[in-house]
């Protein structure tokens, strides 16, 4: 089972969930996770429990026996999301949210089991695990987990302490005698800091209530010397926040306008008998005693005065059999997406309803009242696929979203969109008028870009590495989490491979779901419409014929791509990093507040030439030549000191740098070295934006080569193939002419026939 973990592929099916790449330490390799709410917290809460060795994520069942109602054995497998090894035993965790798990108990009971309490149970499978000594239980998501979540993930970026300083002794000499919040702990204790609290509770030598407040609301946040005092302590916030949290289910919030009137009219109606205005009735004697004993408790007095007319009416079905199971039949194809229109559908239940003996057809009203009772997200997907289906979809609710990253440095998302906007290279002297493609990192804590970069053409990873280039040249760290869609150049092996190198943990968006990069989605709304003010702007080219031609962007583009790519620099850093968001707090004084707190919290990082060539893209070259070094993009990369090692080495991998196109680095199994082609002397003299400009623009140029290439070679062929037809048929129809029997003669295309038939043969 832990040698098939994975055991599938996590995210091939996901309509709504984030995958995760978790990083873990324990494992101190990667595991798949199905889910960044629900499994990346069960995954935080088992690296930070010292009873767990390790787990494993994904792993398969086998030989799983049920029994069908019919009473047949049916053995099947199963797949299971946690294997956690624990000093005590050996566990298998299925993680479920509550609506899932309550969802699953309704449609398949023989399955899943439920108590009083909402305990889950699976009998086949805790049956299975009971033969090989093993456990299985079924954990539940709890209800108010975002702000669990963010604490943890603070929590799993602080390196635990292996010697408690001065600072912290002084602070678990102070909570031996009370508790004490984290701001009092700051003005009490010399050199303690928000950071310390951390590193006490990640190595847990003091406790806290991480279940109901956040780490950086360090006035209400308490630490405890005592574990379960903590765990009261979060239990009490607990009850306060699913308070506030809850819906209304009083019956007179409950209670419909019907009824509510109905009511109000009738305690009216009371009071007034009451007064002595008008005379008591036997029903309204009743009504009395119930309204004195709501009184006498204290609660509303217009409670037993509801009505309940909303409930009355017919609810028996009042269709035939025939025509209900000819409605069902029509839904499921409805939803299947069978058909678009509905007067389709209509055809199609005539169809249904003849085919039962039934003359009479639901009319069209009926029909669309049970079209609008069924999911728009079935017939969204079907027929427009996961675009349509993630513009169909309900917005998740505010209570059951995760909350920002509470540390700069804890969670980048990184998208990509095509600036509107065509400018002149500037450099080249091909004019190629193109819209630049633009990469940009928001921080999830300070919700303001972070670094970014820019590029030509269409997506690849070269770009996406000069943005993380661009982070740690800005801040000299690496994010903790990254947070990416399900581009081309996102999910290829680099950036797994990158993540997995330094240990950064990587959510997956489901496909077109752009609500996921809410953040980053937001700092490109902001961004192009400025750009549309410049010239060269791609908005009138939507308009098509709408526009004359003299507005559109391939007429107006007068900027230089220098000039906008420091426009864009203005925008980002400068505009949007100050511009006030909905708290009322800019980007800027959000980060100044969280660095005051934690720091920045991400992974200290060097810009060396180790990072370089981890940020260099990978090229599939398996051979190298110990006289001409390594061949790809047209041009022969070497180097003197690459060509000597290669002569007792084999090669390892080769990596293109993502800023200059003249430069590889190559992995031997003896070292690396670095190879060039014979651009560099050219670019070594240029500036470091004309030089990552040459390596945008170029791969754009490009692009195209070989197929001209090919073109011209064949147009050659061609002219040739058309002398030599057109001089065979004049020998067979004319006088005798000499013989073309060398290339020299056969490579004269320009000359007029007579020419080559007046041709001295001894030249030839």
């Amino acid at each position: 089972m832990c040698r098939a973990s994975p055991a599938r592929k996590t995210g091939k099916g996901a309509l709504d969930n984030i995958t995760v790449r978790f990083q873990s330490q324990k494992n101190a390799c990667s595991r798949l996770l199905e889910s960044h709410t629900v499994e990346r917290l069960y995954a935080y809460e088992l690296e930070l429990d010292p009873t767990v060795v390790c787990y494993y994520s994904q792993v398969q069942c086998h030989g799983i026996e049920r029994k069908q109602k019919s009473g047949r054995r049916h053995v099947s497998n199963a797949t299971v999301d946690f294997l956690v090894v624990r000093n005590t035993g050996i566990e298998l965790i299925e993680c479920k949210t509550r609506q899932a798990a309550a969802t699953l108990v309704q449609n398949n009971p023989e399955e899943w089991h439920s108590t009083e309490d909402f305990q889950i149970s699976r009998p086949p499978l805790e049956r299975w695990a009971e033969t090989l000594g093993l456990r299985y239980r079924v954990w539940l998501q709890p209800p108010e987990f975002s702000i669990r979540l963010a604490n943890l993930a603070l929590l799993y970026g602080v390196s635990a302490l292996k010697e408690p300083g001065a600072p912290h002794r002084l602070a678990l000499a102070r909570l031996s005698r009370s508790a004490c919040s984290i701001s009092e702990l700051t003005d009490a204790v010399k050199d303690f800091t928000p950071l310390t609290a951390l590193q006490l509770l990640r190595s847990r030598l003091c406790f806290g209530p991480t279940f109901s407040v956040a780490l950086d609301d360090i006035d209400n946040f308490l630490l405890f010397a005592d574990e379960e005092q903590a765990d009261t302590a979060a239990r009490a916030g607990l009850d306060q926040i699913r308070g506030r949290l809850k819906q209304a289910d009083d019956p007179i919030s409950s209670a419909t306008m019907v009824d509510l009137s109905h009511g109000r009219e009738r305690l009216a109606k009371l009071l007034r008998m009451e007064a002595g205005q008008e005379g008591f009735t036997r029903a309204y004697r009743e009504l009395k005693k119930a309204v004195d004993a709501a009184r006498a408790a204290g609660t509303s007095e217009l409670v037993p005065c509801l009505t309940n007319y909303a409930n009355s009416g017919n609810r028996t079905l009042r269709l035939p059999p025939a025509q209900e199971e000819a409605l069902r039949v029509v839904c499921r194809l409805w939803n299947s997406g069978t058909f678009h229109d509905i007067e389709d559908a209509r055809e199609r239940l005539r169809i249904e309803c003849r085919q039962r003996g039934e003359e009479v057809t639901p009319t069209r009203t009926t029909l669309c009242r049970r079209l609008a009772a069924e999911s728009p997200t079935k017939h969204a997907l079907s027929t427009g696929g996961m675009r349509k289906y993630q513009n169909t979809r309900e917005s998740t609710d505010p209570r059951k979203r995760s909350l920002d990253a509470l540390a700069v440095g804890g969670h980048l998302q990184i998208d990509s969109t095509p600036i509107d906007n065509r400018v002149f290279p500037g450099i080249e002297n091909i004019l190629l008028l193109e819209r630049p493609l633009i990469y940009i990192a928001v921080d999830r804590c300070a919700d303001g870009p972070v670094a970014h970069s820019l590029g030509f053409g269409p997506a690849r990873t070269s770009a996406l590495a000069m943005l993380i280039r661009d982070y740690v040249r800005r801040y000299g760290r690496l994010p903790q989490v990254i947070q990416v869609d399900r581009g081309p150049e996102m999910t290829a092996k680099w950036l797994e491979g990158f993540c997995d190198y330094y240990g950064i943990i990587l959510l997956i968006n489901p496909t077109a779901a752009s609500a996921s990069n809410g953040q980053v989605e937001n700092v490109n709304g902001r961004l192009n419409p400025v750009l549309h003010r410049l010239p060269g702007s791609t908005k009138p080219d939507r308009d098509g014929r709408g526009v004359d031609g003299r507005f559109k962007s391939y007429r107006t583009a007068r900027l230089q791509f220098s000039f906008l790519r420091d426009e864009v620099e203005k925008i980002l850093h400068e505009d949007i990093w100050s511009s006030p968001l909905a708290d009322g707090r800019s980007p800027s004084e959000r980060s100044l507040e969280a660095l005051e707190l934690f720091g920045h919290v991400g992974k200290a990082q060097m810009y060396d030439e180790d990072f370089l060539f981890q940020t260099s893209t990978r090229v599939s070259i398996r051979t190298l030549d110990e006289r001409r070094g390594v061949r790809t993009g047209g041009y022969r990369f070497s180097s003197t000191e690459l060509l000597a090692a290669a002569r007792f080495s084999d090669l390892d991998e080769v990596r293109r740098d993502c800023a200059d196109p003249s430069l590889v680095r190559v992995q031997l199994k003896c070292g690396r070295f670095k190879a060039w082609s014979s651009l560099a002397p050219r670019l070594a003299a240029r500036s470091a934006l004309d030089v990552e400009f040459h390596a945008y623009y170029g791969t754009q140029l490009r692009r195209d080569s070989v197929p001209r290439r090919e073109q011209v070679r064949s147009n050659q062929y061609a002219r040739a193939e058309a002398i030599l037809q057109d001089l065979a048929h004049r020998n067979e129809s004319g006088p005798a002419q000499p013989e073309l029997r060398t290339e020299k003669q056969a490579a004269l295309p320009s000359l007029p026939y007579e020419a080559i038939d007046d041709y001295p043969e001894q030249t030839a």
